[in-house]
């Protein structure tokens, strides 16, 4: 089953103080079972942006940001990584929107 996730795949949380900090804590856990964590990559996605990126496989990663506004949302991208001519990885493109391919 393919989930398509849009270029607004990003689920904001407010956190108001420390109370609700293991909300967000709580959130980011459940990620790690589809986000790479410690160079694991748990979750394959194929980009689906339309342009010189699309239908290249990439993995599933997230990253938690605070916006100017101040509250701190979770967002969730297909991080495309390019290798060079003996295989090491030069950098890595990040991808909306995207499919993640079911495991």
């Amino acid at each position: 089953m393919n989930i398509l996730l849009s270029a607004t795949a990003v689920v904001a949380l407010l956190v108001a103080g420390s109370a609700h900090a293991s909300e967000l804590s709580t959130f980011e856990s459940k990620l790690q079972k589809y986000a790479k964590r410690n160079n694991r990559i748990n979750s394959v996605c194929v980009c689906q942006d339309g342009g010189a990126m699309h239908g290249r496989a990439g993995y599933v990663g997230d990253e938690t940001v605070t916006p100017q506004s101040g509250t701190r949302a979770v967002s969730v991208s297909c991080g495309i990584p390019s290798f060079g001519p003996t295989g090491n990885l030069t950098g890595v493109h990040l991808c909306h929107p995207f499919v993640v391919l079911a495991q």
